[in-house]
This record gives C-alpha cells, sequence and structure tokens, in this order.
C-alpha cells in the first residue's frame, strides 16, 4: 500500500523516509498527523488552501510568498505526502542552511531577475516589521551592496543571511519540541491550537 493514499504509513515507509529526509520516525509519524489532519475530506493529498492552514505558515511574515512559491514549483494543486515531507525538510535545523538561503532569495525575488532590488526589499522589510523605512533598506544596501550595484544578488544576500540570525530564524520549526509536547497533551492542541475545537 503506498503512503500517496493510505491512512497509515507502514515501517518500511517510515524507514525510507528516514533514510532520504533528516527526520526520525517520531518526526515523521508527527508529520504524517499533521498531513492527515489538514486533509479534511480525507483524499489523500492537500489543496494549497490546506497547506497553507499550517500554523508555523500561518504565521510566518513570508507565508504568502512561501504557498505562492510551492504552487509555482509544483503546477499542480494537489499536494500529496511526499512533497509535503520534502518541502518540510527545508524547515529543520537539520538542514543545510544553504537551501533556505536559496529558497529564501527565490521567494523574494519578486521580478524573477535574480535581484533584490530597493523597492523589493522595502517590501521583504514590511513583511517582517510592519513598518515602513527607507532608512533601514539604504543601510542594509550600503552593508551588503558591496558594489554599488544598487541591488543584492544570491552573493550579497548571503552574507545577510549568515550574519542576521532572524531571517533562518523566521524559517526554522522545532519539530523535536512538537514531539515532546505531544507527549503529554493531546497532540491537536500542540500542533493546530486555533484548529483543535473544530476537530473534536
Amino acid at each position: 500500500m503506498s503512503i500517496w493514499n493510505s491512512n497509515l504509513l507502514c515501517v518500511e515507509e517510515i524507514e525510507e523516509l528516514s533514510r532520504n529526509y533528516v527526520f526520525t520516525v517520531p518526526e515523521i509519524e508527527c508529520l504524517y498527523e499533521r498531513f492527515k489532519y489538514l486533509d479534511r475530506s480525507n483524499a489523500g493529498h492537500l489543496t494549497f488552501a490546506e497547506f497553507h492552514m499550517i500554523p508555523e505558515f500561518y504565521s510566518n511574515p513570508f507565508s504568502k510568498l512561501i504557498v505562492e512559491h510551492l504552487e509555482r514549483k509544483t503546477n499542480y494543486e494537489r499536494i500529496t505526502f511526499g512533497t509535503f515531507i520534502e518541502f518540510m525538510n527545508l524547515f529543520s535545523s537539520k538542514t543545510d542552511k544553504s537551501g533556505r538561503i536559496e529558497f529564501l532569495f527565490e521567494i523574494f525575488d519578486l521580478e524573477n531577475n535574480g535581484r533584490l532590488c530597493r523597492k523589493t526589499l522595502n517590501k521583504i522589510y514590511f513583511m517582517m516589521t510592519k513598518s515602513e523605512s527607507r532608512n533601514e533598506v539604504s543601510e542594509l544596501l550600503k552593508q551588503y551592496d558591496l558594489d554599488n550595484k544598487g541591488y543584492l544578488d544570491i552573493d550579497d544576500f548571503t552574507r545577510l543571511f549568515l550574519e542576521d540570525p532572524s531571517l533562518d530564524e523566521c524559517m526554522i520549526i522545532d519539530f523535536k519540541k512538537n514531539i515532546e509536547d505531544a507527549k503529554d497533551e493531546n497532540i491537536w492542541d500542540i500542533l493546530w491550537p486555533k484548529y483543535s475545537s473544530k476537530k473534536r
């Protein structure tokens, strides 16, 4: 039986996933519980609207960009568990930062030209702070646009990412904490406090 259609993961499937991704067996089981919970119609896949209900993305300042990126990359409306866990793998602290750097740069590249211009950086700053500050963006460009291009390229952005821990903190999901918390409490209250009452 395949993980794409089953309501249960067999031991072999869990072991295969643990070999291919950074997650432990308990983390994979927890992620599958999340997946099944969000799959309200028990269809074996998620819509992008259901995917957007994941609390960590719901509260992430870049959630809209993240979901839009997933829509472009998958090019279809159904997110299987395989796609789900592959995508969540990126947000683990055990995954190399380079993947998150490339991912963030790609979703920030609103004009799809390999450049984060002043206008784009203003939008990103507003997403993170809900305030506008041209001075902050000007200082950022002054510090990281070493060639005075008027924009940040991937190398500039990499330096920014490595020096500003808040960017990586926005992207990291503490899967281990969710597992530990769920041992003694209702898993729905831990993972989806906003939606747990609807589930019961």
